[in-house]
């Protein structure tokens, strides 16, 4: 018989630890190259500025991505988040 193991879910310190640590790897990438910020001013990057060859930097991004959506649906509590995720499917798109 095989057993199946499941890993205990992150705490919201351990998530925020995780943007924490993750978050400033990108940040020193950013400086030490002279980079725009990130910024969702007129001027600002398009895109986050950090190479897509790049794997350490590629796989820190996307651990601030997971982390903050985990850390953002616990503290919005579960039937909120719930209820939230819903509403996002059922709201019709606007047309621009």
């Amino acid at each position: 018989m095989t057993l199946i193991t499941v890993e205990k879910a992150p705490t919201i310190l351990e998530l925020a630890n995780i943007i924490s640590t993750n978050t400033q790897k990108l940040q020193n990438y950013i400086d030490k190259n002279n980079l725009p910020q990130p910024t969702f001013d007129a001027d600002g990057p398009a895109d986050f500025p950090i190479p897509h060859d790049d794997e350490e930097l590629r796989i820190a991004r996307l651990a601030v991505i997971d982390a903050t959506s985990r850390l953002h649906d616990l503290t919005v509590g579960a039937t909120q988040s719930i209820r939230w995720s819903c509403w996002a499917v059922s709201r019709p798109m606007p047309s621009y």
